[in-house]
Order: structure tokens, then C-alpha cells, then sequence
């Protein structure tokens, strides 16, 4: 059986971050959500955990962190913030 890719989105909280969650929880992806409000993570989590009961979603407000896990990271944040994770 073919292991499932990880992809962590940094900014997944933001307008363009929560498309992209929400289109990639429909496939066989293991999905890392990053952002700095845990309560919007943990929301936009369970919202996309419902309607996908085999969807592997986590969330994380170590934005930094979630990189080493990745195989594909998706930075869906403003300019400043991606500067400071590089």
C-alpha cells in the first residue's frame, strides 16, 4: 500500500489557506493545518474531519515546526510571515 504524502499548510486559518485544506482533506493526503490561533486550527479541523471520516488531519500552531514533518509544504500567508519561517 502507497504511504500517504504529508502537507503541512502554513497560514491554513486565512481565506486561501482554508480552500486549500479543504480541497486536499478530499483526497489521500496526511495533512498538518498551521497557524497562530488554535482555537480557528481546531475548528477548521473538525470542520474538515466531519464530512471526511478518513481524512488524516492535524493541527499545530508551531508553524515553524510543521516544515520537518512535510513532504509538500504549502505557505498560504502573508509576505511578512513567510520571511520569518524562511
Amino acid at each position: 500500500m502507497k504511504e500517504k504524502k504529508t502537507i503541512a499548510i502554513i497560514g491554513a486559518t486565512g481565506n486561501e489557506g482554508s480552500l486549500i485544506a479543504e480541497n486536499l482533506s478530499k483526497h489521500n493526503y496526511r495533512l498538518i493545518l498551521a497557524g497562530e490561533n488554535t482555537e480557528k486550527l481546531n475548528t477548521l479541523k473538525y470542520s474538515l474531519s466531519v464530512p471526511n471520516t478518513k481524512a488524516v488531519i492535524e493541527a499545530s500552531d508551531r508553524e515553524k515546526d510543521v516544515s520537518w514533518e512535510a513532504d509538500i509544504i504549502i505557505l498560504a500567508c502573508d509576505h511578512e510571515t513567510e520571511k520569518e519561517i524562511a
